[in-house]
């Protein structure tokens, strides 16, 4: 059955049911006013339909490996709708001590990392209720984006890293670049909080469609948790 509103030119506009039959009635009430310009229909779970503005970023992706890898990759991000992208990270390296690293890929679904030795990356720590500590690297061939953390169950990394590839048009320098916040554990369970920022400096590097992340000299990730978003 169809709902149809004749429009006075003779062409109409018709509300129809799903293609397949629902499982029970369905009721939907309508907001009682209408919403601001781009605000979208957004329902409670019960039927009851309201007006509201929609989040800057949306969900890309998630996942998670108990199971030993090599690496972890993302390729294909849509650089086109989204400005930016933030990802969630936790893991455990395989080896004891490891440094946490990221690349940039190009190519969209068919990636490929980029590894010339362009990466520049400093990194600020707190150790302890007053101490500090800094980390700089320059001309590296991936981002250094955390220091060494243990590979026990109760050690690791955990971090957000927000992704900010250059947009089409721009300098090669004006994006390309990476910031995280996070924390590790050491060998000692000794807790580190951290905070990184890096650039890839130099201009043969395309707009970046995807990451390449893994551990110091290769030693694998041995549990990984991540959440993806895009920012618009």
């Amino acid at each position: 059955s169809n709902i149809k509103l004749v429009h006075s030119g003779g062409n109409s506009v018709s509300l129809t049911t799903p293609t397949s039959n629902p499982a029970s009635n369905i009721t939907f009430k309508l907001p009682q006013a209408d919403g601001s310009a781009n605000q979208v229909l957004q329902t409670d779970g019960s039927g009851a339909l309201s007006f509201t503005t929609p989040m800057p970023y949306q969900k890309i992706s998630s996942g998670s490996s108990t199971s030993t890898v090599s690496s972890f990759i993302i390729d294909n991000l849509d650089v086109t709708t989204f400005s930016k992208f933030i990802l969630d990270w936790q893991s455990i390296p395989v080896g004891d001590n490891k440094d946490l690293h990221m690349r940039f890929r190009t190519g969209g679904a068919s990636g490929v990392s980029h590894t010339a030795a362009y990466y520049n990356s400093a990194t600020m720590g707190v150790s302890g209720s007053s101490s500090t500590y800094t980390g700089y690297h320059t001309n590296q061939s991936f981002f250094v984006v955390h220091r060494n953390a243990g590979n026990q169950d109760n050690e690791g990394h955990g971090t957000t890293i927000t992704i900010i590839p250059r947009k089409s048009g721009f300098p090669a320098r004006m994006g390309n670049m990476i910031t995280a916040q996070g924390f590790r554990l050491d060998s000692s369970s000794n807790f580190r909080h951290e905070t990184t920022t890096g650039y890839y400096n130099h201009s043969d590097l395309p707009i970046p469609t995807g990451i390449y992340i893994d551990y110091e000299d290769g030693a694998g990730i041995g549990k990984y948790n991540y959440v993806l978003y895009g920012v618009k």
